[in-house]
């Protein structure tokens, strides 16, 4: 399972640039706005930030919008505070002195229950002193914080805070999320802190911005001494520059098209460049909208024997299909009714698109005819890494798994072959297995409690055997989660890292042809972890975990596999997390195949917390599929080698890697957009040109001479 809380990591403090920023002259009593919330989902009632100085003491007060008719919702309680965040909260955390490991964290909730740790200590009791202010359609929560309760004193010129706001708020998607001052991906990374400088002068500031009614508002703040600079909004790639208004520039422009995405939602940056073109100021986010019509095809890998595919759609009527071939050839046009089916009996195993078209919008998805025959695993298959690949038996293959989920509705047989979870395996798949006992505890903090014979058990645990080695021995699952020992009622921390790394030594001198692996959620306890293992498994919340999992997923995936070397990296991908319906059919397969193309060398699909309802069943057509299409071609493209310079040219968002495999050369190609576009590619061996739909991943095959 994933859990709300995590414990603090190893971290270093310096003063990012990239960070949130804000100069304050902290004259006494004088309030000041901090501005707009970073947050990967651009709010559609954005939070309000202020903080005031007085001589002993400051106070900072956050304010919660709700929609009209909607009510905070409270949870937690005297004897389980962390329980709060799971509901509405406002949270503030400051780390005075930016050079000491030090950060303070206040949060109070509508039902005014107040939570404060210095870092996760939370027999930090400050003299702090909170109130919760209800209005129409919002809730404010005011904190006055004494300066000496945070180790500080009143701000002088030349001070520094790190600090952050954050709060839940409506977004576009009808769903309260999270929103916060700085921009953090991890509230408890300091590092992730905004900057707070004390002194005068003012930098530019993005006061607000909104995605509501499919428009975005937004207010950028420009100092006079960046009057000359340009204010540019890029939505999607389009421009927009900004309306001057005094020393503000202002937008109000529309998020989105007449192209629908399958996931609808919009990239959105704000910018501020000189007259040379170099940017002095930007901030990035997403934007969902309020109303999105949906248009869901009932199947995505669909065999030969069957008949006809089912569809729906929400787009106002009349609306036209129109099914093309991989050419993009129109096969036939016919109307859609809201609910509806056509038939597949004339169609040849391949790549179709299903264009829905209305007076005012157009979509498209994309589905397979497929007869692809899975390779199954064999008895006699041994499990082994050669080469940083894993293999069965001779062949090099990429391992599919999926969590346990409480019912699953896969559309075949022979789904994974990584077994993780209670369904779908293929037979003889390659097996992982807990190793360590421990029990998860959230008090008196959040910790995983060791069986007293822990050590003991693990041994006898990796002394458990398994034909053609196909068993992989996990020490942990979320290792970043603090060990303690002891008794259950008085647990004591012991240095985790420390003990992952002297087990993995034991166990592996004593079992040297066993493998084991370790699991991890936090990209900055990498280097705490990766040695410990020889096959690192890795989640992000950045990406992972994302309601919109692409826009960071190439990074973190090239980030963890640089970090781990040599070692295989298995990456896990959210199936049912962090909701049941955000995850889409063409996401998840543009994921495996950037694991591919970024020598990730297998995917667990995340299925837990509730699994996946059986009407999302082009997602499960997916899920049940895409273990035989990777892995038919898998072998021959991760065992190439690779020749960057075959691409000679490729506009667009796309992530691409060309390798030689023998006399041939295989180039994947993947779209990183949210909508379609057109691929043209120029290679050593000619120019392709071909319209992708939207998160859509390509396998080209040019032959050798």
């Amino acid at each position: 399972m994933k859990h709300f809380f995590f414990l603090l990591f190893s971290f270093v403090l310096p003063l990012l640039a990239a960070a949130r920023e804000i100069i304050i002259d902290p004259a006494w009593g004088r309030e000041t706005e901090l501005g707009s919330a970073q947050t990967h989902l651009i709010p559609s009632l954005p939070p309000r930030f202020t903080i005031r100085f007085f001589k002993e003491h400051f106070t900072v007060r956050i304010t919660s919008p709700l929609s009209p008719g909607e009510k905070p919702r409270s949870a937690g309680s005297r004897n389980d505070e962390e329980f709060m965040f799971t509901q509405d909260a406002a949270e503030f955390f400051i780390c005075t002195d930016p050079g000491k490991r030090i950060y303070y964290h206040i949060a109070v909730n509508p039902a005014g229950l107040r939570y404060t740790a210095k870092k996760r200590d939370i027999t930090w009791n400050p003299a702090v002193r909170t109130a919760v202010l209800k209005g129409k359609n919002s809730w404010t929560a005011v904190m006055e914080i004494p300066y000496k309760a945070v180790d500080t004193v009143f701000p002088a010129p030349g001070h520094v805070w790190r600090v952050n706001f954050a709060a839940k708020v409506p977004m576009g998607n009808g769903a309260r999320n999270s929103a916060n001052w700085s921009g953090a991906k991890d509230f408890h990374n300091p590092g992730d802190l905004g900057i707070i400088r004390f002194g005068k002068g003012q930098l530019p500031r993005l006061l607000s911005w909104q995605a509501k009614d499919n428009l975005l508002h937004a207010v950028l703040c420009v100092p006079v001494k960046y009057a000359s600079a340009k204010a540019l909004c890029e939505i999607d790639g389009k421009k927009y520059p900004g309306r001057r208004a005094g020393s503000h520039y202002l937008w109000k422009v529309p998020l989105f098209g007449r192209y629908v995405y399958p996931k609808l939602f919009a990239k959105v940056k704000i910018s501020l460049t000189d007259k040379n073109g170099k940017e002095i100021f930007s901030r990035s986010a997403q934007a969902e909208p309020e109303i999105a019509h949906q248009f869901d095809l009932k199947g995505f890998y669909c065999p030969p024997q069957m008949k006809e595919l089912a569809y729906t759609h929400t787009f106002p009527r009349p609306a036209r299909m129109t099914l093309r071939n991989d050419s993009g050839k129109i096969l036939r046009r016919f109307n859609a009714p809201a609910v509806g089916k056509f038939s597949l009996t004339e169609l040849a195993p391949g790549r179709y698109t299903a264009e829905l078209e209305t007076a005012s919008h157009i979509t498209s998805r994309v589905f397979f005819i497929t007869d692809i025959t899975p390779s199954q695993v064999k008895e006699t298959d041994r499990f082994e890494i050669r080469n940083g690949l894993f293999h069965l038996g001779e062949k090099a293959v990429f391992l599919v798994g999926g969590s346990a989920t409480p019912k699953a509705h896969l559309q075949t047989e022979n789904v994974f072959n990584l077994r993780t979870g209670n369904s779908g395996h293929m037979k003889n798949a390659v097996l992982f297995r807990g190793t360590v006992p421990y029990r998860y505890s959230r008090t008196p903090f959040s910790h995983y409690h060791l069986h007293p014979d822990a050590v003991r058990l693990a041994e006898r645990a990796a002394a458990v055997s398994s034909p053609g080695n196909r068993l992989v021995h996990r020490l942990a699952y979320e290792a970043q989660i603090q060990l303690t020992t002891g008794k259950k009622e008085a647990p004591v921390k012991i240095d985790t890292p420390r003990f992952y790394a002297e087990l993995y030594k034991k166990l592996k001198a004593k079992y040297p042809a066993k493998y084991f692996s370790l699991e991890i959620d936090r990209p900055e306890r990498i280097d705490d972890f990766v040695r410990s293992c020889d096959i690192f498994e890795f989640a992000c919340y950045n990406s992972t975990y994302a309601v919109n999992m692409m826009p960071n997923l190439p990074e973190d995936m090239k980030m963890v596999r640089k970090k781990a070397g040599k070692r295989p990296v298995i990456f896990w991908l959210g199936g049912s997390i962090p909701n049941p319906v955000c995850r889409t059919a063409e996401e998840l397969r543009a994921a495996v195949f950037c694991a591919a193309a970024l020598d990730i060398n297998g995917v667990i699909i995340h299925l837990g917390h509730g699994g996946l309802a059986s009407p999302r069943a082009r997602l499960w057509s997916l899920i049940s599929g895409i273990n035989r299409e990777i892995n038919s071609f898998y072998a021959d493209f991760a065992s190439g080698i690779k020749t960057p310079g075959f691409i000679k040219e490729l506009k667009g968002d796309f992530l691409v890697s060309a390798r030689k495999c023998g006399p041939k050369t295989l180039v994947l190609v993947v779209s990183l957009s949210a909508g379609e576009q057109t691929m043209l590619l120029k290679t050593q061996a000619g120019e392709i040109r071909k319209k992708l739909t939207p998160y859509e991943p390509l396998l080209l095959t040019f032959p050798g001479k």
